[in-house]
């Protein structure tokens, strides 16, 4: 787990974000490779309420509801409640990690022209690291890798964290405006 931490902590740089990979150990033939469960290191909740509505990321439900069946507990049930790591070892049961507070740094949201938006109290972790993808090199598979890198932009924002915070922000909205 502490390499994960490390990684985390060195790509956001104190909000400089570093391109940085880390690859772990290549898959053995026939057997499966370390697999890390959640899309990125840092993902928010999302928990499914009684009246059928989201609270927190809308993308996140199934994991969200996976990892509960993994035993966590939750957090504070907000909105924006970092969703900790689930890792599987070859051949053994996935296990749950929680990332340290410290190592998550979030940016607030703002809109210039719209004071009141302020009080939605929007924000989004700064740190696009993705984890659920396999990379292979020469006919060798890494089933587990972590990769900070540059994303195509619209106006300078990454189009992953746009579409991420419109899922999430939206879900926002609807419940501030119901």
């Amino acid at each position: 787990m502490k390499v994960l931490v490390d990684h985390v902590r060195f790509a956001t740089n104190g909000g400089k974000i570093k391109p940085l990979i880390t690859v772990f150990a290549a898959r053995n033939a026939g057997v499966r490779g370390i697999r890390i469960w959640n899309s990125q290191l840092i993902r928010y909740a999302g928990y499914r309420q009684s009246d059928g509505s989201i609270l927190g990321d809308p993308l996140n439900t199934d994991l969200t509801d996976a990892i509960f069946g993994l035993g966590w507990k939750g957090a504070q049930r907000t909105p924006f409640d970092v969703l900790p790591l689930v890792i599987q070892m070859p051949d053994e049961a996935p296990e749950v990690f929680e990332l340290p507070h410290d190592a998550v740094m979030e940016v607030p949201i703002r809109r210039p022209h719209f004071d009141w938006f302020v009080d939605l109290d929007l924000r989004w972790h700064a740190l696009p690291a993705i984890s659920d993808m396999r990379l292979e090199v020469g006919g060798v598979s890494y089933t587990a890798r972590l990769s900070v890198v540059g994303t195509w932009s619209l106006k300078s924002v990454p189009v992953t964290l746009v579409t991420s915070l419109a899922t999430t922000c939206s879900a926002t909205l609807r419940r501030e405006w119901a």
